[in-house]
């Protein structure tokens, strides 16, 4: 098996050959990445958002890093997303900020879209290879919350963002589910995705700046696949100190607070 080293010149010299010559491809361990932006943009993403995310990632949760380089495509902008898209994984209609994907051990974005979708996919790759069994909800809660962040040496701070507009949509409709519904939804990707996204986002949020995010991951973690979804609840009670029979009311109390007016 080649060194980690090895592996990641062995991956920019695959990345080169499949890409135009406008693309610049950089190899910032554990990262290959390419991209259309000029060279200078490109740097300044990877010094002061790819890598700096990374670390602080590492610093907070990832105990186990990726096992092979990861494959990060930056596109400057819809029409290289699309075209590329099309010519090198044969998709027609790739999702308008990005995605990652697993099976192929990549990230793909519009990275005009700002950095925050850059920082959602990194969470993805980073759990992936770290807490394989992540239970749907908490892989895009988490994932998700980084879309709006700080960035510190030592953490990822979560922010507010646009989908505290759907759960107050929601919310005033009445049609908010329970925790437990969410974490246990066997659908979480179906016709509700978009308020189960954001349903998640707001309770990692809550976990983050009124409990503890950073146990809660660990407590999640340890106990990956040997409980019933809604066991994640208990974790979460216990990271809030409070009886679980109070967390659903603790958190509902907070939401303004996490939404606003």
């Amino acid at each position: 098996m080649l060194d980690f080293s090895t592996a990641l010149g062995v991956e920019a010299a695959l990345m080169r050959a499949q890409l135009p010559a406008t693309f610049t491809v950089r190899a910032a361990s554990p990262f290959v990445v390419a991209s259309d932006l000029p060279p200078v943009e490109l740097d300044r993403v990877i010094a002061q958002t790819l890598l700096p995310a990374h670390q602080a990632l590492n610093v907070r949760y990832i105990r186990r890093a990726p096992v092979v380089p990861v494959r990060v495509y930056l596109f400057a902008g819809q029409t290289s997303l699309a075209v590329l898209s099309r010519i090198l994984w044969k998709d027609d209609t790739p999702p308008v900020y990005g995605y990652s994907r697993k099976d192929r051990n990549m990230m793909v974005m519009d990275i005009s879209t700002g950095g925050g979708t850059l920082v959602h996919e990194l969470t993805h790759v980073m759990m992936w290879a770290d807490f394989p069994a992540v239970p749907n909800w908490f892989n895009e809660g988490l994932s998700s919350l980084h879309e709006a962040v700080k960035i510190f040496p030592d953490r990822l701070q979560g922010l507010p963002n646009w989908r505290g507009g759907v759960l107050r949509e929601v919310i005033r409709k009445g049609r908010l589910r329970t925790l437990s519904e969410l974490v246990s939804d066997p659908d979480f990707y179906g016709k509700n995705s978009d308020v189960n996204y954001a349903h998640a986002r707001y309770f990692c949020l809550f976990l983050q700046d009124r409990c503890d995010l950073k146990r809660f991951y660990e407590l999640m973690k340890a106990a990956s696949g040997t409980a019933s979804p809604t066991t994640a609840l208990v974790r979460a009670a216990t990271v809030c100190s409070v009886p679980e029979a109070r967390l659903e009311m603790e958190f509902q109390a907070y939401l303004p607070k996490l939404l606003g007016p």
